[in-house]
């Protein structure tokens, strides 16, 4: 009778076990999927929450569906978060997101009608969509060289308004007094001074408050590595050497000048000069924005320089607030460096690369040792069939569009 009662003993705290785990393992896989139905809702109806407002939700009316949902503006990127629990277990998941993406309405270029036609020379190749000036596009003959092609634009061709699409006014507005309103008058954000990070790493998660590292004058960035929830905020130039490594994190500054051969991915803000060294490699999703360049009359244009072999994958794009600009910003790419993503530029372009995505600016510039031509493009390319369709970026003029996945976050 012992055995026997021992043996029933047995079975029936097995029988209690097995329920508990079981329904232990339920309730946790309940809080996977709640997480999961919570970045599909973000990403879907982003509107109904507002940015920086965490905010608990039942997404079925059930007394065990609860999350936390909140999205905020990381740079011009989209930061999401879903959390969800049950007694003491939590997960949650954080994501870059974006609403770019290719469909049928997407373009290879958009240039603004100024009433000067396209003008292709040598084995420029154009490929999609394209909105050009009511002067079209034609072949021409400088330094020697006649356009090679056969066919002029590979895609269909509209004609362009004499201004670009207008910008969302959330990607002007990352000025200094963002900047400032946003991470140096915030207390929960941590602060730290440059020389509390000389020669030494830095990881700080989107799961916590951000850290700034702030300075009110010119900032060296050298043999350091900084990654995630970090914003770095200078008054005056920053320069970044090769022996950083820098990802995921915001910087901004008067004027930033990268070395050559620096690897990294971040995003990138100032108002006077970006200079990118050579052979550098900026990879997905970085952001290059000059904000508000020359609305105090400056002499010099504002320009953002990209040196010979670089590789970029991301957005590069200018804004500014101002109605008047009193000289239009320049952005310059070197020999074979190649742009994969979206090119958005209030100013002038002198393009001497390859872009695999879609490019929008006032007007094309072209330097040649005798002279400089205005709407002309010599051996270069830009193809929008060669981005990936899998590519998620920012659409910075369109209304919001559903949601995709970028990238997800620690």
């Amino acid at each position: 009778m012992l055995i026997i009662a021992i043996i029933c003993s047995s079975l029936i705290l097995m029988s209690f076990y097995h329920t508990a785990y079981y329904k232990n393992y339920i309730e946790k896989d309940r809080v996977f999927t709640n997480v999961n139905s919570g970045i599909n809702l973000l990403l879907a109806e982003q509107k109904m929450i507002e940015a920086d407002m965490p905010t608990k939700l039942s997404l079925f009316n059930s007394y065990n569906d609860s999350v936390l949902l909140e999205w905020k503006q990381w740079g011009i990127l989209k930061l999401i978060k879903s959390r969800s629990w049950w007694k003491n277990f939590e997960f949650q998941k954080v994501a870059f997101t974006g609403d770019y993406y290719k469909d049928k309405n997407s373009y290879a270029i958009y240039l603004a009608d100024r009433n000067k036609p396209l003008s292709l020379c040598g084995k420029t190749q154009i490929t999609g969509k394209c909105y050009l000036p009511s002067a079209g596009v034609k072949r021409a003959y400088i330094e020697g060289r006649n356009y090679e092609g056969n066919e002029l634009i590979r895609g269909e061709i509209k004609y362009s308004a004499d201004s670009l699409p207008e910008i969302k006014d959330k990607y002007k507005n990352l000025d200094l007094a963002y900047f400032q309103e946003r991470y140096l008058e915030n207390n929960s954000v941590l602060k730290f001074s440059p020389e509390n990070i000389i020669n030494d790493s830095l990881f700080n998660s989107f799961y916590d408050s951000t850290i700034l590292i702030y300075s009110n004058d010119d900032l060296l960035l050298d043999q350091v590595v900084l990654t995630g929830n970090i914003v770095v905020l200078s008054e005056g130039i920053i320069e970044i050497t090769n022996t950083c490594q820098l990802e995921d994190i915001l910087i901004f500054g008067k004027s930033i000048w990268i070395e050559n051969d620096f690897k990294g991915e971040l995003q990138l803000f100032a108002k006077d000069t970006i200079n990118i060294g050579e052979n550098t490699q900026l990879t997905y999703p970085s952001v290059i924005g000059l904000i508000n360049p020359n609305e105090e009359g400056n002499i010099n244009p504002s320009m953002v320089n990209i040196k010979d072999g670089v590789n970029f994958f991301g957005v590069i794009y200018s804004a500014s607030r101002s109605e008047v600009i009193t000289i239009d910003p320049i952005l310059k790419f070197g020999k074979n460096t190649v742009v994969s993503g979206q090119v958005y530029w209030e100013g002038i372009f002198n393009i001497n690369g390859h872009v695999y995505g879609s490019v929008a600016c006032k007007k094309f510039l072209l330097r040649t040792p005798s002279s400089i031509y205005e709407n002309h493009l010599l051996d270069i390319t830009i193809d929008l069939d060669e981005l990936s369709e899998y590519y998620s970026g920012v659409e910075l003029t369109n209304s919001d569009r559903i949601n995709n996945i970028i990238k997800w976050l620690r």
